[in-house]
């Protein structure tokens, strides 16, 4: 598992994650059990609570049926919110 802190820092990768789970109509619970993920992790990647490796955008992004040129161009684009594409926020 990923490093966890009570530091929290919601990062773009973070952000695309949750808007594709999202998307895919799949709660925290179900995200982790189809990723073998557990449920905490799924939220403390989202949340900013723990580091994101590769291995987790690979097995997220298998999950929730998404390419990683479509997880690359939304970190560079922002996440579509209601027709419209919202920058996502960056953190310092």
């Amino acid at each position: 598992m990923s490093k966890r802190t009570d530091y929290q820092e919601i990062t773009k990768k973070a952000q695309v994650l949750k808007y594709f789970r999202n998307e895919a109509g799949l709660s925290m619970r179900q995200a982790g059990a189809k990723s073998g993920f557990s449920p905490t992790t799924i939220n403390h990647i989202e949340n900013g609570r723990a580091d994101i490796h590769k291995h987790h955008i690979q097995v997220l992004l298998a999950v929730y049926r998404k390419k990683m040129a479509e997880f690359r161009n939304l970190i560079v684009d922002g996440v579509p919110i209601y027709g419209r594409t919202q920058p996502l926020k960056t953190t310092f």
